[in-house]
This record gives structure tokens, C-alpha cells and sequence, in this order.
């Protein structure tokens, strides 16, 4: 299935290209670095507009929020520097050892974990304002981390997945999957358990921490670098070069090809954003991933618009009667679309599963109609 472009926020754009973006955990901010010329970029979701603009020496290649909102940010930019952020402007700046290739955030201990071209993984206490002693790793080089959001287990990939206790600091086991030879990225499930990692020749597998053997593979068509990787409570976002993929372990659910050279993606519920090696930052929704985020309720009417539906042609049935005529499938293959908290079907679609004849005029709602009408 295949989703349509939104004109959700206003400049939601760089110049050149996008490079890294995040949503801030209060969902009222997207953070963005981009170029050219080298720049940050915050956008409020309740405006829906450009809040802030901030030049940088060098591109920001990684994000990492450390507050709730968008008051203290750290970027980690592609010449060995860390930029830390406050409401009002730059507020530090750090030089690591080697290269950076991503960053995570340990709440709990108040460390920023950098990994890169080394086998160490640096900490950054941000209590204290310097470094710590490193976590040694056998990885040749680490390409992305992630700290476990339940009980703060470390994961950094690259030749290897290896395991860190930040605790007491010391490797708890390195494994390798067969037929890979780098890994590339790494999402944990909110559930601490289960957590899956992309690999460069476009594959993502998924693991439970209680065993080695691997739960599922799946497997990206073009074989290109696995760049960015979500594992929501219900699905598996993987991105690569071309495709943002969209999957649970029982079925395929949308597949996005934007037609430029994808660098990173954010979710919130229906709504999906995409940047990549082109100045406009494309924004998508589907009622399959979920419904509208909470800063923009006509999304999905806004997603009817584009796809130039007529309403007089459409049914408005609930929940219910979707589970009573089993109509899940249709709703799959983009014949029944979700709005608000009712589903909206073609009336021949209606009438030939559910034998009615009867008028359908009686079942619109005028609001929806007056309010899609408005929009467009």
C-alpha cells in the first residue's frame, strides 16, 4: 500500500538535504539537522511552523533528545564534535576521540554513550561535565547503540552485536549471526525483551535477549544498507536508501518509496515523516499504522483530500460492523478507510457484502462532508 504526500508544517525543509530528525517524548517538537549550509532546525507541532533555526560548523549526523521537551539537545556532528543545546542557543561543545557514528542516552546514570570508528563506547557524564572511563567492546568499530528503555541493557552493533551491564560495566556476551558480516542499526521493543537489528546487506533480524536463535528474518528487496530501524509496541519500521518498509511478524502492512535517497524517518501513530537527499521533508499518514497524532486531528481528512475521494460515494460504518461483516481485509488493501474513530466503504463495496438496499444517504455524516469540504 502506498501513501500520499501531506503538506502538514509549514518550511518543513532544508535547502539541500535532511540528514537526522527526531520527535521530541512530549510530541509538541520535531528536532532536524540538515544542510547546506550546515543547520538545526525545530519545528512546533502546535503552530505547525518553523519555531527555530540555528547554523552549525559542520552537519549534525545523529540526534539525541535529553529532556522531554526540546530544552537540552545533543548532536553529534561528522567532524568529532558533540553540540549541546539549550532553549536559548549552543551551549557546549565536546570533542570526542575518534569519529562518531551514533549516541543513546542512559536516564538513569545521566551518561551520553557515543560509539564510532573504535571499539570503545565513550561516556559523557553529564552530571559531572566529562569523560568516564570507556566500555571496551570487540567490535573492530561500532555503527549504531541503543540503551534497553526498561531495564537499560547497552547494545552496540557493528561486526558484532555485544551486550554491556551499565551497572558494573562489563561486556556480557558478543554472538554473530550466520551469513552477516556488519550490522547497521538496532531497535529495542518497549516490552525489554525483544529487539531487532538491520544489517548493510538489507536484512533485519529479530531476536529475543533470552536466546541466540533468531525469531524472524525479513528481508528488503534491494539488498541496500538497513539505515534506521523503529520497533514499536505493535510494528517494525526499517529504512533503507529507497523503501521505508512497514511490518509485523504475521504480514507486510506499507511500503513508501519516495523516489530520493532516504536518510532518516519519524513516526507518531498514523503519521510518518521521511528525510533524505532533497530539500522538502515528506510527510505521510496511513490508517493502518493508527490514527491521527494528537497535534493534527485532520490528518486523516487532509489524507482523503489527496487522494481526491468523493464522500457522496462513501459509507460511514463503525468498529463493530467492521468486525460483524469481517471487512479487516479490505481495510488492508486500501479499499476502506479509517476516519476518526469510524471507518468510511465505497457503498457498492457496502451493499455487495452486506446485502443492503437501503438508502445510504441517511448513514453520512454532514460534519465530516462540511469539514472535508472546508480543507479542501
Amino acid at each position: 500500500m502506498n501513501c500520499s504526500n501531506l503538506k502538514i508544517i509549514q518550511s518543513f525543509e532544508f535547502p539541500e538535504a535532511c540528514i537526522a530528525m527526531k520527535m521530541t517524548e512530549d510530541k509538541t517538537h520535531i528536532i532536524t539537522c540538515g544542510s547546506y549550509k550546515p543547520q538545526l532546525r525545530i519545528y512546533d507541532l502546535n503552530e505547525l511552523n518553523l519555531k527555530v533555526e540555528r547554523h552549525m560548523e559542520s552537519e549534525g549526523k545523529k540526534i539525541e533528545i535529553l529532556e522531554e521537551d526540546y530544552g537540552k539537545i545533543a548532536i553529534l556532528r561528522n567532524d568529532r564534535y558533540i553540540e549541546f543545546h539549550a532553549k536559548y542557543g549552543l551551549h557546549h561543545l565536546v570533542r570526542i576521540p575518534k569519529l562518531g557514528n551514533d549516541l543513546s542516552f542512559n536516564k538513569i546514570s545521566a551518561e551520553l554513550l557515543i560509539c564510532g570508528d573504535s571499539s570503545d563506547i565513550y561516556r559523557f557524564n553529564l552530571e559531572q561535565g566529562r569523560f568516564l572511563k570507556s566500555l571496551i567492546s570487540e567490535c573492530d568499530n561500532i555503527n549504531s547503540i541503543k540503551t534497553n528503555p526498561v531495564h537499560n541493557l547497552i547494545c552496540g552493533v557493528g561486526n558484532k552485536i555485544t551486550f554491556f551491564d551499565p551497572r558494573s560495566r562489563n561486556c556480557l556476551k558478543n554472538f554473530v549471526s550466520e551469513n552477516v558480516e556488519e550490522y547497521s542499526s538496532i531497535s529495542f521493543n518497549n516490552n525489554g525483551i525483544n529487539f531487532c537489528v538491520g544489517t548493510e546487506d538489507g536484512n533485519i533480524i529479530v531476536y529475543d535477549l533470552r536466546s541466540k536463535k533468531e525469531l524472524f528474518i525479513k528481508k528488503h528487496q534491494n539488498e541496500n544498507k538497513i539505515k534506521e530501524i523503529l520497533y514499536s509496541d505493535k510494528n517494525i519500521y526499517s529504512l533503507d536508501q529507497k523503501t521505508l518498509n512497514v511490518w509485523n511478524l504475521n504480514q507486510d502492512l506499507v511500503k513508501i518509496e519516495t523516489g530520493f535517497v532516504q536518510n532518516t524517518f519519524i513516526v507518531d501513530d498514523g503519521f510518518v515523516s521521511i528525510g533524505g537527499d532533497t530539500p522538502e521533508i515528506h510527510c505521510y499518514y496511513s490508517s493502518i499504522l493508527g490514527k491521527s497524532p494528537t497535534w493534527c486531528t485532520q490528518m486523516d481528512t487532509l489524507d482523503l483530500n489527496s487522494k481526491n475521494i468523493n464522500l457522496d460515494n462513501f459509507v460511514i460504518i463503525t468498529k463493530k460492523e467492521m468486525q460483524d461483516y469481517n471487512l479487516q481485509s479490505y481495510l488492508e488493501k486500501g479499499k476502506i478507510f479509517q476516519h476518526l474513530n469510524r471507518y468510511m466503504i465505497d457503498s457498492n463495496l457496502y451493499n455487495s457484502l452486506t446485502n443492503k438496499n437501503t438508502k445510504i444517504e441517511t448513514r453520512k455524516t454532514k460534519e465530516i462532508k462540511k469539514n472535508y469540504k472546508l480543507i479542501k
